[in-house]
């Protein structure tokens, strides 16, 4: 809700209702606390246990140089990063002390054991328990909940409720130097004191061989003392319960006299000197006292500006200069020395607050209840005479003008007079001047009054004329103008002469790109000459050439936001708040003058700084103070800037780290510090895609808003450039190749040039067996040798085709030849007889013998026919089937059995299968029948002939049998034997057959012929 609809609200109500209202808000702020510390509290960042984990309490602290926070608590030691906390790995359970040893090793002390952490190639820190040879027993043992160095050897003492040990540095083992409880290891200078928690107070200063007793003069002046802490120039502050004393050496300076700023039911736990001889003390109610070099108290902070509350038993610092709290109740971060405060609502006014003013050296504020005054003490006091509901202030010359449900002026003396105001006036904004400084304006809720300076003061005149309803600001900008916001959303310029008043009419001016110009959005600022103008469209300028508003692009990226307030400080920078979120964003702008040559060029130095920690509620504006100081100043707490810290505040950003290495089967590295030596990490085999997670240890000195570091990362080997500049902290890589990488991590400030140095990771994805050096060459020798037995057996294949094509053509030729010959040797023949014939039948009479030689020429005839047919058959692809040739073959020996008067059987089967038989070859299957047929009817006197066809597996048999003579002894004829069996066999073995002959004992012979099938 911002102050205009708070008025709004006011508005609507009757003068009762709003009488009641403004008595409310007042009884509710002198409720509260009426102070308020000029210097405001420091930021401060609770850790809650349920964050943290490890369990509430929290005892020891140590932060590394590299920005880890290393948190001793009673479920274990916590690690932080600066993006998460942890419970490292082995160091569950009571882990209260922590301390470092010179070799940078990390302790820590549990109940009856002592863990040091060294560093692990893969997970960070490996525990290992160093008072484990001596085995001591856990029974009845409590944690070591007290840890230092000595300063003389480097050795580190750690003290529990049963127990002393003593851990040297050169690595020998551990020695128990004490039996019975040690409640404090106190550094004093150069020696470490011890103190008992029974018997004796103090037992004495630490020593490699023991403990060393206090001598009789040094008992009475330490007794009873927890904590000490260099004051600087060899003092030392000493502490016990609720007193302190200040030393020089061990002589004392002081007497034991009560610590101040000290509760009276509290007493002190902790020390921290800063080095700048400020002390930090930290009690057991949670407070925190922050002491200068006399002990004389500076400040105070507790629970209600933010801390945990719990007893604060531990403190360490970091480089960023903010102070580590280990309290009872989890872990606080303080930063003491940052440039931007706050102020507590229950310290001081309670928001809204409406406007600030400084005036006659001090400062003021107003709000719903009236205006407060900064007194002596750096303290706002309610001024109870000046009006409620104050919303500006004005100072004219010593006196102070006070606008808010009157109009008042207050003189130096502390005297109050009112101005003559109309019924119903309600400021709403800061009056102003006119450049004379004869004419004030004060904007209210009606329009705006004018009054002229006269003798006898400010004297009422008339209301400026063309503006009505509600103004909220108005600035007097160059060339004689005064321009006005007011509640119709409108902004006006009126010309105007300075200690006269209006010169014209006013017009309207419209905003480019500002489709929704709420009035609380509007505000006004002359910087070095120019008009500016603060709006929901972004900052504008006014151009008087162009005679128009136009976006203020020069003067930084935020000229384009959303822009709710301007204000240019008396130091000369200008300020620009915009609302673009809860609490908003604050830009500091200031101009610097470079001599180049003979002319003068302008640079702009903008810096922004994230106010959402500050100002966590709305923030209505800025105001900037001629102490030069920045005051924020809205809904929630008022937050108060040092501009000058600010403007010179160069904050170096942490290293990044890399938190975590991830692949699909689990985590490889788990954060914390690796050897400087470690090799490069191995990814497990077959994993190609890993997840890094990369963060920074930062709590920059002006915010506590993280998202103001940026990241940028690459992945050495896989990319070569970085990732853009974002908040951006972990990123994934997929199908990785084999070989080594890095991994790389920048930070900067958001915006900012700077780099901070380099974090990185090495790690290394294996290859497979295949993909290695001699796999891959064996691979590339196989390959080629596969093309070789590629090429070899496709130019095989193609010799083999090249060889088919020309035993095929050869083939051919063959067959042509056959063809020719048996045409020469059966047709040709036989036709030349039938022509001589004819020639014979010509010349020959009439008769028997004419007749004869007729008969002659038709069986010559019939035979050169039967010749064709064969041949013809022969060549005829059709009949290139098994069947076909024995068919044919049995019809032949058939009709050549008729035509010689023999009786014939055939014994062919009916389902032969059609397995090719090659036309040549066929063709000498019918010629072999032809000569085993011819032998029968030459010699074998036979009457009867049986022609059989057999199919085998691998072979088809072909026999021939007559009931002739046969062969003498029913012997079988030897092979070669008479020029028909000869050229059988000859006929046969030229096609892969072969030939038998045999005779029975009682007469007959029987050819067989054997074909091999092709495919057997």
């Amino acid at each position: 809700m911002s102050r205009f609809f708070v008025f709004r609200v006011f508005r609507t109500l009757d003068w009762k209702c709003r009488l009641l209202w403004l008595a409310g808000c007042a009884a509710l702020l002198l409720a509260g606390a009426p102070s308020l510390a000029a210097r405001g509290a420091p930021f401060i960042r609770r850790f809650a246990p349920e964050e943290i984990g490890g369990g509430p309490q929290c005892f020891g602290l140590h932060v590394s140089p590299d920005g880890l926070v290393y948190a001793g608590t009673q479920g274990g030691l916590l690690e932080f990063d600066g993006q998460s906390w942890r419970n490292l790995t082995g160091t569950r359970g009571y882990m209260a002390a922590v301390a470092v040893d010179a070799a940078g090793r990390l302790h820590v002390g549990g109940t009856s054991q002592i863990l040091r952490l060294e560093p692990s190639a893969r997970f960070g820190w490996t525990p290992r328990d160093v008072l484990e040879p001596l085995r001591l027993s856990r029974a009845g043992s409590s944690p070591f909940f007290f840890a230092a160095v000595d300063p003389q050897d480097g050795s580190l003492w750690f003290a529990s409720l049963n127990r002393l040990v003593r851990l040297p540095p050169d690595g020998a083992p551990p020695k128990v130097v004490h039996e019975g409880g040690i409640v404090r290891l106190i550094p004093w200078e150069n020696r470490l004191l011890l103190r008992s928690s029974t018997g004796q107070a103090v037992l004495g200063w630490a020593r490699s061989g023991g403990i060393e007793p206090l001598a009789p003069t040094e008992a009475p002046e330490v007794e009873g003392m927890i904590a000490a802490a260099p004051l600087g120039g060899g003092a030392t502050l000493a502490l016990r319960g609720r007193e302190y004393r200040i030393f020089a050496g061990l002589t004392p300076q002081s007497a034991w006299q009560p610590t101040p700023g000290l509760d009276p039911e509290n007493v002190v736990l902790s020390a921290l000197a800063l080095g700048d001889g400020r002390v930090l003390l930290g009690t057991q109610r949670g407070s925190v006292l922050v002491l200068n070099g006399r002990a004389e108290l500076l400040e105070t902070w507790s629970e209600v500006d933010g801390l945990t509350g719990g007893g604060i038993r531990a403190m360490a610092r970091d480089a960023q200069g903010g102070v580590w709290l280990a309290t009872d109740n989890g872990l606080a971060r303080v930063q003491f020395d940052s440039p931007l405060r706050r102020f507590a609502p229950d310290r001081g006014v309670r928001p809204p607050v409406m406007a600030w003013h400084w005036h006659g050296g001090r400062f003021w504020a107003g709000n719903a209840a009236g205006a407060w005054r900064q007194n002596e003490d750096g303290v706002l006091e309610r001024q109870r005479d000046l009006p409620a509901a104050v919303w500006g202030f004005l100072s004219d010359g010593e006196d102070l003008l006070v606008a808010g449900r009157t109009l008042m002026r207050v003189r130096p003396g502390g005297q109050t007079d009112r101005l003559e105001t109309p019924d119903g006036f309600a400021a709403l904004g800061k009056p102003q001047l006119d450049p004379s400084g004869n004419i004030l304006l004060v904007p209210t809720s009606g329009s705006v009054l004018t009054y002229r300076r006269s003798e006898n003061g400010w004297q009422r005149g008339p209301n400026l004329p063309d503006v009505s309803g509600s103004v909220f600001d108005l600035a007097f900008g160059p060339r004689g103008s005064l321009w006005l916001a007011d509640s119709r959303t409108r902004v006006l310029r009126m010309p105007w002469e300075a200690g006269v008043g209006p010169a014209g009419s006013a017009v309207t001016v419209e905003l480019p790109g500002a489709t929704v110009v709420a009035p609380n959005n509007l505000n006004f600022a002359v910087w070095r000459g120019t008009l500016l103008l603060a709006s929901n469209a972004g900052l504008h300028r006014w151009d008087p050439a162009r005679d128009r508003f136009e976006r203020a692009d020069e003067l930084g990226a935020f000229a384009a936001e959303r822009q709710t307030h301007v204000q240019a400080s008396p130091a000369g920078a200008l300020w620009v708040f915009g609302s673009t979120g809860p609490g908003g964003k604050l830009t500091h702008l200031a101009r610097r003058v470079l001599a180049r040559g003979s002319a003068d060029s302008l640079r702009y130095e903008v810096r922004d700084l994230p106010t959402a920690s500050l100002m966590p509620a709305m923030t209505y504006g800025v105001y900037a103070a001629d102490d030069d100081h920045l005051y924020l100043y809205g809904e929630g707490p008022v937050g108060v800037l040092d501009a000058t810290r600010f403007a010179n505040l160069a904050p170096v950003p942490p290293p990044a780290r890399i938190r975590r290495l991830l692949t699909p089967a689990g985590p490889i590295y788990e954060g914390g510090p690796r050897p400087s030596d470690a090799p490069p990490l191995v990814l497990p085999l077959g994993q190609r895609s890993v997840t890094l997670e990369f963060a920074a240890p930062w709590f920059p000195a002006d915010s506590l808003n993280r998202t103001s570091l940026e990241f940028r990362s690459r992945l050495v080997g896989d990319e070569g450039d970085w990732s853009a500049w974002g908040a951006e902290r972990r990123r994934e890589f997929t199908n990785l190749a084999p070989g080594a990488y890095r991994f790389e991590a920048q930070t900067r400030l958001a915006g900012e040039a700077g780099e901070a140095q380099l974090g990185s990771l090495a790690f290394v994805v294996p290859a497979r067996a295949w993909e290695t050096t001699a796999a891959r060459l064996a691979f590339v020798t196989a390959g080629a040798l596969l093309v070789a037995l590629v090429v070899r057996f496709l130019e095989r294949v193609r010799l083999r085709r090249r060889i088919r094509l020309l035993e095929q053509s050869a083939r051919v030729e063959n067959e042509r030849l056959r063809i020719a010959r048996d045409m020469h040797d059966d047709l040709g023949s036989s036709l030349a007889h039938i022509v001589v014939s004819a020639q014979r039948l010509r010349e020959h009479p009439p008769g028997p013998q004419a007749q004869q030689l007729a008969e002659h020429i038709s069986s010559a005839a019939r035979q050169v026919m039967g010749s064709a047919r064969d041949i013809i058959w022969s060549v005829t692809p059709q009949h290139d089937t098994l069947d076909a040739l024995a068919d044919y073959t049995s019809s032949w020996v058939h009709r050549a059995c008729s035509d010689a008067g023999l009786q014939c059987a055939l014994d062919v089967p009916n389902d032969l299968p059609g397995l090719t038989i090659p036309g040549p070859v066929r063709h000498t299957m019918l010629n072999v029948t032809k000569e085993a047929l011819q032998n029968v009817l030459k010699h074998a006197q036979a009457t009867r002939v049986q022609f059989r066809v057999r199919l085998y597996s691998d072979q088809v048999a072909f026999s021939l049998s007559d009931n002739g003579t046969g062969l003498r002894n029913g012997q079988r004829r030897a092979p070669g034997t008479g020029l028909g069996m000869e050229s059988m066999e000859v006929r046969m073995r030229s096609v892969g057959g072969r030939v038998e002959l045999l005779s029975e004992a009682d007469g007959g012979t029987t050819v067989k012929y054997v074909l091999p099938l092709p495919n057997a």
